[in-house]
């Protein structure tokens, strides 16, 4: 939370974005309704504790992919109100519920944001993946690396898996003298829907020399 939020938050407390209660983004009941998920194969939707199955590897550039909780209830409200209601303070609690999911990554790791269409960071005045990413960094004890560039400014809301794929192709590339080659990566997002996104991005860090892509979201729809 920036300086001016902090000042907004002691003049007019947050009120929960679920409830409405007043005190933070996310009370202390509401964050309780966030549900664990179930990790299963992100592509085919078989059983998989690495959220992506031994026959689905061999045609994804990721090595393992991790979703906080199905896209509903407290999940749904925040994610909302980061995206759309310029709550840029609802990335702390987002990223607090992500983060012990990710205290076993190799300590070699560092944290990629997958960047959001230029557009709607004019929009918002921020990036959400980025600013979920920050919160990681800090909570995980790893560097920050947003060494991805969006090309493609394409709206892939209701589009389906074909349709996505087809969108995000050369929608990344990698910035100019970043640090890629033979890294480990973790590939950070908000919502994961068809993986259409993180494919891309992942793939044009495969491509660029990295070693191992993960990938992170915290909600999946």
């Amino acid at each position: 939370m920036n300086i001016v939020e902090q000042l907004i938050a002691t003049i007019a407390p947050h009120e929960c974005l679920s409830c409405s209660s007043e005190g933070s983004l996310l009370c202390s009941d509401c964050y309780h309704t966030v549900a664990p998920y179930t990790s299963n194969c992100y592509r085919c939707k078989s059983a998989s504790n690495r959220g992506i199955c031994e026959q689905c590897v061999q045609y994804s550039p990721l090595d393992a992919v991790v979703c906080r909780t199905p896209l509903s209830h407290g999940a749904k409200e925040l994610l909302h109100g980061l995206k759309f209601e310029r709550q840029q303070a609802a990335a702390a609690p987002i990223g607090d519920m992500m983060a012990p999911l990710l205290r076993s990554l190799p300590l070699d790791v560092s944290i990629v944001p997958i960047p959001t269409a230029s557009q709607r960071i004019r929009v918002r005045g921020y990036d959400q993946a980025e600013s979920i990413a920050r919160v990681l960094a800090t909570k995980i004890n790893r560097p920050l690396l947003p060494c991805l560039v969006r090309l493609g400014q394409s709206r892939q809301v209701g589009q389906g898996r074909a349709t996505r794929a087809l969108q995000m192709q050369g929608a990344f590339r990698v910035a100019r003298d970043s640090q890629v080659g033979g890294a480990t990566l973790l590939l950070v997002d908000d919502v994961l829907t068809t993986g259409s996104t993180i494919e891309a991005a992942a793939q044009t860090l495969r491509d660029a020399g990295a070693a191992h892509v993960y990938a992170a979201t915290f909600a999946a729809a």
